[in-house]
């Protein structure tokens, strides 16, 4: 699986020349607010398969139940655990609530720190190893849903 990562504004261009057929798009976003006035993408004249995501661990666990799959095995496929240990090492679970949380404080708090409101770094390192992770999870499940299907 290809996974791409597009900018609003590059997303918005892709789509004036190309319907994404075969494609699933996963969408991190917020509804538009008065200070924040941009409405989701709208995917409606496309032909992909579009998932909006907002999901805890515990969510992403009962989304995956209704589909068959199961939250453990989908998270020690994405991220096994190390022969021996490894300091830098992290299950699951534990990726996915670092995610979700991070998500939730650059979406609720202007990505500022909850008990003093100063700003969060970010860097091109942590934003590579967040797009490594969420890939990491999305092949996975689809290597674990087409091995249930066959």
């Amino acid at each position: 699986m290809t996974v791409t990562v597009f900018s609003r504004k590059a997303m918005l261009s892709h789509l004036a020349t190309n319907d994404l057929s075969g494609c699933a798009v996963i969408a991190f976003h917020d509804p538009a607010t008065a200070s924040r006035p941009m409405p989701p993408i709208d995917y409606s004249s496309t032909r992909a398969r579009v998932f909006s995501l907002y999901l805890s661990a515990e969510s992403m666990k009962n989304q995956m139940n209704l589909l068959g799959l199961f939250f453990e095995p989908v998270m020690e496929k994405a991220f096994p655990k190390p022969s021996t240990p490894d300091p830098l090492y992290r299950e699951g679970k534990k990726v996915v609530k670092e995610l979700f949380e991070r998500r939730n404080q650059i979406a609720h708090q202007t990505d500022r720190k909850h008990n003093d409101a100063t700003p969060n770094a970010i860097s091109k390192e942590y934003v590579e190893q967040c797009f490594a992770d969420v890939s990491a999870i999305a092949n996975s499940i689809q290597t674990i849903a087409i091995e249930k299907s066959t």
